[in-house]
């Protein structure tokens, strides 16, 4: 994973994904049965959500992190299973 830049890992998908939810909001989703309805929901729950969806992005961020700092290669690992290895 070194090399990897981790801001392009998280916003392009999150990106894809918010796109894909992006029809479920216009009017003309009623009639598949998707639509939703933001004038049911006051400032505070949107807050809430926005402070929702900021801290997974944050989780996401710090753990692309961790993991890319793990010293773990596939080719030390099968040196070190030998013959006897995982077949």
């Amino acid at each position: 994973m070194t090399g990897n830049e981790v801001i392009p890992f998280v916003f392009w998908p999150s990106l894809f994904g918010a796109l894909l939810w992006l029809p479920a909001f216009f009017p003309w989703a009623h009639k598949a049965g998707m639509f939703i309805d933001l004038t049911k929901t006051d400032p505070h729950e949107q807050v809430i959500i926005l402070f929702k969806g900021a801290a997974m992005t944050a989780s996401w961020i710090f753990a692309y992190y961790a993991v890319r700092e793990l010293p773990l290669h596939l080719q030390e690992l099968f040196e070190h299973q030998g013959q006897s290895g995982l077949w």
